[in-house]
């Protein structure tokens, strides 16, 4: 009787501590940070997440392109290797601060959404975009 008090009390604080995690999530624009910026000849996107909050490495992708230059792939900088459980299987995840570079050629008008998705404990975010817009002279 006293394993099964046991995993009932576990059940109820995880299912407590797992609710108290979701009752006030952080909207995305506000749990991940990406800031962009021309340098030489690469878009610099410098992010970060808050704290608690992770971003999928690889859901990171560029759409809706409207830019003058021509991009190549993005350089993404190395994530911390987590078992998403999920998924079964292990995945790169960004927590705190990243970099992303994407070569360009070209020059001209610079605009596009980036694509990405994260997650925080209890709750996993639908793919959001962050607009960039910049120009390279």
């Amino acid at each position: 009787m006293k394993v099964i008090n046991k995993i009932a009390i576990s059940l109820i604080t995880c299912l407590s501590i797992g609710a108290m995690a979701i009752d006030n999530p952080l909207p995305p624009n506000q749990a991940f940070h990406f800031n962009a910026k021309v340098e030489n000849n690469s878009i610099m996107i410098y992010g970060s997440t808050e704290r608690g909050y992770r971003l999928y490495k690889d859901s990171i992708k560029i759409i809706n392109n409207k830019s003058k230059v021509t991009f190549k792939e993005i350089i993404k900088s190395p994530g911390k290797k987590v078992f998403n459980e999920f998924l079964n299987k292990y995945q790169e995840e960004y927590e705190g601060d990243f970099a992303l570079e994407i070569p360009i050629t070209g020059k001209g008008k610079i605009e596009f959404d980036l694509q990405s998705q994260g997650c925080t404990k209890g709750l996993c975010y639908s793919p959001f975009l962050t607009h960039i817009k910049l120009e390279k002279n």
